[in-house]
């Protein structure tokens, strides 16, 4: 078959440079490209070659100007650059696919592309691009009855649901994929559907179901041959394997998964694969092994952009690292992790928001200037055609209108320094608030550093010492003594790894503001205080900042009650709608007298003020001595 496909693509790429330009022009030229773009989706297996056809076909396409070939070649090429794991240069082209078949109006094609953008959003792990364009997508399939394509947008809104940690928002999807694809009766897509329910069961902890589905996506996958996804299937069986402590069976399905995923160049499972091999070795204390499998995925989740995979590779890597001693170097691979973490969350919104300031500047200057060029045309043609009278006071007029517009710009200006120079100062304040933030903070993990893991590498030093002295005086060291010494070490790794989370919480990282806000709830001592959560509306991640700044503001507000109010219930509300988030703060402690507060004893409540005055929004304090105290915090939704 692999002869046959090569012999095929030779006869079309010689007869491409053979045929004469008249005749690209005829039928037979759009013929030409469209046995091109279909060779090209056949070699999906080899992406290399996928990548030359489909780069041939929009060469021809070009050149007699065949819209339709030449979006088909695009996205071809989007496809092939997807899985080489060029990320950057799959949306470029998926980019310009879809701007085509706009033009032509197909709505099929046109819902591809708008899947094809999604798919690779997720590969980068942009996951509120890939539900805008999935859903984009899906409601263009639906409105032409495509039940694949259907099919396909509901399995990659599963798939980022699962990486997001939503099991059963993923399983939902998931099920509505199997649905869709079996009414199209499409193999394949029944297969994946299989294969990823079975994976969700699998991290559900519901062996059963997850073994039944896999079994049954395997069956199928070796009935229509198709060899690339059976990796995915060998992957989700070794996961279950391993939970279940088979790690040796666990092993041999990874390898398995891996062999074939070497085959195809599935960069995006080498990773994966390599990582889980990589556990099992450090298991079995092949630190080695296991360092050349973790190094090797994480190349491969370099190649693709893939920073969720990157991290916990890293993460692992550090593991193994501080296992075998080298405890710096596993701290800065932590911190490596950390940054990975971070990024998946920015966004390039500042950036945005300058090209579109400076889009906006440029098209008002230039507007301005053809206003004043129209204008001076006009003065002109008045002056040439009145009498030197008509002139004169036309100059007169001319120089009142000048004063007066020099006058006006004056007063714009100073009017303009002022709201500038009362805006700086709101941001330096603003500023200042978080510096101040920060340096308390600073200084709080400086003391944590020096009372907890200071005396714990003290203590370690000491116990080292005691054992070079029995070694110098050629004793054996006490067996207890080196048992006491792994122990201080490994207290001390844990403890810098737990200051490590506060300062940026897991939780948040990984499963957004719901569920880091109970998390640190759930760490608070219950028994002298009530605390009660109410959360409504958020069904999905918020933007970062926003996240961000709305924990620490509960954080503060928590330690703040904890501290100084001596209340017995607390109760926390957040409500989120079309307009904006609500937060409100409540607690029965003993208040206070607003307008006698100190400056000092305000910090904490200056801090929150300035996080909110960053995403502009609203912050009030309602107290009464011996009634408690209620903090309302409200963040507008951004407008687009």
């Amino acid at each position: 078959m692999k002869i046959q496909t090569c012999m095929s693509i030779l006869i079309l790429c010689l007869f491409s440079e053979c045929v004469t330009a008249s005749i690209f022009k005829t039928q037979k030229g759009e013929i030409l490209i469209d046995s091109l773009n279909a060779v090209a989706i056949s070699l999906m297996s080899n992406p290399d070659e996928m990548l030359k056809v489909s780069k041939k076909a929009y060469e021809n396409a070009k050149k007699i100007s065949y819209k339709k070939g030449e979006a088909q070649a695009l996205k071809s090429q989007g496809i092939a650059f997807y899985f080489l794991g060029n990320m950057e240069d799959a949306l470029q082209m998926q980019f310009q696919s879809l701007g085509l078949q706009e033009e032509l109006g197909d709505s099929l094609e046109i819902a591809k592309a708008l899947y094809n953008i999604a798919t690779v959003y997720n590969a980068q792990s942009q996951y509120e691009r890939t539900t805008e364009y999935g859903l984009k997508a899906i409601k263009i399939f639906e409105s032409i009855e495509n039940f694949n394509g259907e099919g396909r947008v509901y399995n990659l809104l599963g798939i980022a649901a699962h990486r997001q940690g939503d099991l059963s928002k993923a399983l939902e999807y998931l099920k509505l994929y199997k649905d869709k694809v079996t009414l199209a009766n499409d193999s394949t897509e029944i297969a994946n559907s299989l294969s990823n329910i079975g994976a969700t069961y699998s991290e559900m902890k519901d062996y059963k179901s997850a073994s039944e589905y896999l079994t049954k996506a395997m069956i199928l996958y070796e009935k229509i041959g198709e060899n690339r996804n059976i990796a995915s299937v060998y992957e989700n069986l070794g996961h279950i394997e391993r939970k279940n402590k088979n790690l040796l069976k666990a092993k041999s399905l990874y390898e398995k998964g891996l062999k074939i995923s070497n085959e195809n160049q599935n960069l995006q499972r080498i990773a994966s694969l390599n990582y889980h091999l990589g556990w099992i070795e450090f298991e079995h204390n092949q630190s080695k092994k296991a360092l050349e499998h973790l190094n090797r995925g994480n190349e491969a989740g370099k190649s693709i952009g893939d920073k969720y995979i990157q991290s916990q590779i890293l993460e692992k890597i550090a593991e193994i690292q501080h296992h075998n001693g080298n405890s710096s170097e596993a701290y800065n691979l932590l911190l490596e992790a950390q940054v990975l973490n971070d990024s998946i969350f920015q966004i390039e919104k500042m950036k945005i928001s300058e090209e579109l300031k400076t889009q906006y500047e440029t098209e008002k200057k230039e507007k301005e200037i053809a206003y004043l060029n129209q204008e001076y045309e006009i003065q002109n043609l008045h002056l040439k055609q009145k009498n030197s009278y008509i002139l004169l006071i036309s100059a007169v007029l001319l120089g009142s209108v000048l004063v007066f517009f020099l006058l006006l710009k004056q007063r714009r200006l100073k009017a303009e320094t002022r709201l500038q120079k009362a805006l700086k100062v709101k941001q330096e304040e603003a500023t200042l608030g978080i510096l101040q933030a920060e340096e308390r903070e600073r200084g709080r993990i400086a003391a944590e550093l020096h009372d907890g893991v200071g005396q714990m590498i003290n203590a370690a030093l000491f116990n080292l010492n005691q054992l070079q002295a029995d070694l110098e005086k050629g004793n054996s060291p006490a067996p207890h003594n080196l048992e006491n010494t792994l122990h201080l070490l490994e207290n001390t790794y844990d403890e810098m790894r737990n200051i490590s989370h506060q300062m940026m919480p897991n939780g948040l990282l990984k499963a957004g503001l719901a569920y880091s806000i109970r998390d640190f709830l759930d760490k608070m001592d219950k028994s002298y205080l009530k605390i009660s959560l109410n959360v409504v509306g958020i069904h999905d991640r918020l933007d970062p900042q926003t996240e961000i700044s709305l924990f620490r503001c509960v954080q503060e507000s928590v330690n703040n009650v904890i501290k100084h109010a001596k209340a017995d219930r607390l109760s926390i509300q957040i409500v989120k709608d079309d307009e904006g988030i609500s937060l409100s703060i409540e607690d029965n402690g003993k208040g206070f007298d607003k307008t006698k507060i100190k400056e000092k004893e305000g910090i904490g409540f200056q801090n929150i003020q300035a996080r909110v005055n960053l995403l502009k929004g609203s912050f009030e304090v309602d107290s009464i001595p011996d009634k408690g105290t209620l903090l309302l915090i409200y963040i507008p939704s951004v407008k687009n």
